[in-house]
């Protein structure tokens, strides 16, 4: 009797697996797809390709540990030529789908990974098929040696020292731009766009620089301030007189008004591609000093400078590399250095930053951020963590895993970076984030809130810990950004603080037991304690 009812149990455990595999499948399967004639995808440090034959099921399992790999996303190719009117896709699908679940057993369950669906179409027969491409690619991030260690260190070493030499955070996913150039279909939409001075935010800041003047009356008095205005930009791009927020001092206040009545017209705003009046606000620096000449902002917000609005209105030819551009756009468009700026907003700040594999970009923006931004002195102390400088995994004990340095002074956080880094790699996916926010409690040094620069891709090892925090924490989260970690949410909501993600903030304050929230593109539901991806 015990037998037939362990192995009543046993079948039914099989069965519900198989009915949840199922229920992912067809839910991945729902995604949109991606039409291109073909593609043959290449292995790299960063993408394994698990191929299967044309019109099989099977797939080829190359001799790899699959633990090792922290996928982030996985791309499926198949072709839509179809020899049979009775060939069911759809089964096809499902049988490769519950293949990889069993090379990579859980593959199917886990939030965190992107899927995408490709459709290649220009089959026109078995043999040509037989050539295309089928089966799937994951994209992981690099397994950690200390090789790949050393070399990410040197490079990121040398952006630090000079930030203008060649640095780019190589992109993990070698066919997100192969497959979006290769696509079939390309729409074009009418996108909304507001009106702006002709050149771009660089252009305007340069003119501002160019025609406001340091000497006279503002150079006597010292005069350094914010002068707000807004000025209406007609359908034609024509400016109206501008409008004074307050009152100016007479001299200020002229001679705003005299560079704007001698500036070009700007390009109108625009509403489903026609053209249409608009207001613009600005503020506008009025300096002595030639160093913050012709700062602005606009609509609330600070100009982002393009490298190559800069090379356009200089009419120059790059100096430097396209790699150096390409980090200059890519470093201040980053979700750490839009989220610095958020989190400087609301008072002084003390930095907390995982630095172990594979945050280097993250590194480089907080570090353009200090040197960039006039509120670095906001921030009054670095807390940087290698979760417990080359410990082996086993030693490791909570609340006490180490590998934590502090720095508070601005020069010494480059060496104290490498310092961190070169002493730990991390070891185990999950960290000692909590371990070390109570490290940096300590050494607030005047700060309202600790801002965490979390890794996304790890967990976080010591969240008993948690209830010991008696300091906001604001997050900014870092890596996969489509799902944000249930325990990144559990600590902001402990401590009263926000998310933020991509430049954007969320303040998980309002939601209560039983509700939900969106963070990114994702729904999460609240227990009174916790967060659940739904």
């Amino acid at each position: 009797m015990m037998k037939i009812l362990l192995l009543s149990l046993f079948l039914f455990s099989i069965f519900q697996l198989q009915a949840q595999s199922s229920e992912a499948i067809a839910g991945i399967l729902k995604h949109d797809r991606v039409q291109l004639r073909k593609l043959t995808p290449a292995k790299s440090e960063t993408s394994t390709l698990l191929p299967s034959r044309f019109a099989k099921e099977i797939i080829s399992n190359p001799s790899v540990n699959y633990k090792q790999l922290t996928v982030v996303k996985v791309y499926y190719f198949y072709t839509k030529y179809r020899q049979s009117r009775s060939f069911n896709q759809a089964i096809l699908d499902e049988k490769r789908f519950n293949e990889l679940n069993e090379i990579v057993p859980g593959i199917l369950d886990n939030p965190y990974i992107e899927w995408e669906l490709v459709e290649q179409t220009g089959c026109s027969s078995p043999v040509e098929g037989r050539s295309f491409y089928h089966g799937f690619v994951l994209i992981h991030r690099p397994v950690v040696s200390e090789l790949v260690r050393e070399k990410e260190i040197a490079r990121l070493e040398e952006f630090l020292k000079n930030p203008t030499s060649e640095f780019k955070v190589k992109g993990i996913d070698n066919l997100e731009d192969i497959i979006k150039e290769s696509a079939d279909v390309k729409i074009e939409e009418l996108k909304n766009t507001p009106a702006g001075f002709d050149g771009g935010d660089f252009a305007l800041f340069q003119y501002f620089r160019d025609n406001l003047k340091g000497g006279g009356k503002v150079a006597l008095n010292r005069d350094d301030l914010w002068v707000t205005f807004k000025v209406d930009v007609d359908e034609n791009g024509e400016l109206a007189k501008i409008k004074f927020a307050k009152q100016n001092k007479d001299y200020i206040q002229a001679q705003v008004t005299e560079i704007f009545e001698n500036m070009p017209d700007w390009n109108p705003a625009t509403e489903s591609g026609k053209r249409i009046p608009s207001v613009v606000n600005i503020e506008l620096r009025i300096g002595y000093s030639p160093i913050v000449r012709g700062m602005y902002r606009r609509d609330g917000k600070n100009p982002e400078f393009d490298q190559d609005e800069v090379n356009a209105h200089l009419n120059q030819e790059p100096e430097i590399s396209q790699d150096a551009k390409d980090k200059i756009v890519a470093v201040e468009a980053s979700g750490v250095y839009k989220g610095v700026n958020k989190a400087v907003e609301k008072g002084k700040i003390a930095v907390v930053m995982d630095v172990t594999s594979s945050m280097s970009g993250n590194i480089a923006s907080l570090n353009w951020w200090i040197i960039n931004s006039p509120d670095s002195l906001m921030i009054t102390n670095y807390t940087f963590f290698n979760d417990g400088d080359n410990t082996p995994d086993h030693k490791k004990k909570i609340g006490s895993t180490g590998g934590i340095y502090h720095v508070g002074a601005i020069r010494d956080v480059t060496r104290t970076i490498m310092s961190t880094m070169r002493s730990g790699d991390g070891g185990d996916l999950p960290e000692n984030d909590i371990e070390s926010l109570l490290a940096a409690e300590k050494m607030l040094n005047g700060a309202q809130s600790l801002l965490l620069i979390a890794d996304n891709f790890s967990e976080v090892k010591d969240m008993k810990l948690l209830d010991q925090l008696q300091t906001r924490v604001n997050i900014i989260v870092c890596g996969n950004t489509l799902v944000v970690r249930e325990c990144y949410m559990d600590i902001v909501k402990t401590t009263g603080g926000v998310i933020l993600l991509k430049g954007r903030e969320y303040s998980l304050s309002n939601v209560q037991k039983g509700g939900k929230i969106v963070v990114g593109e994702t729904t999460y539901s609240y227990d009174g304690k916790k967060f659940k991806i739904i």
